[in-house]
């Protein structure tokens, strides 16, 4: 698991995409909080920062995950190994 993981992190790295990434993580969350009603309740601020963070990294790691198994795809069928399968 250690090996895909680094090997997906080394792949993000290369290509430049993680800085994307990073940065989406990092300002998405305080953007979609204005779209709650945080100033009618101030209390719901914090969880909906939490829960708009939480909802990035699944959403995150789901494109991710189809995005590598695509490039994968593609590079099995580009080297001729992919009509092995």
């Amino acid at each position: 698991m250690y090996k895909i993981f680094k090997l997906s992190l080394a792949t993000a790295i290369r290509q430049k995409s993680v800085f994307l990434v990073l940065l989406l993580l990092a300002v998405l969350p305080f953007v979609l909080q204005q779209m709650t009603n945080f100033q009618v309740d101030p209390s719901v601020s914090r969880p909906a920062i939490a829960q708009a963070a939480w909802q990035l990294v699944w959403a995150g790691a789901c494109f991710w995950l189809v995005y590598n198994a695509a490039n994968m795809g593609g590079d099995t069928c580009a080297h001729g190994s992919g009509s092995i399968f």
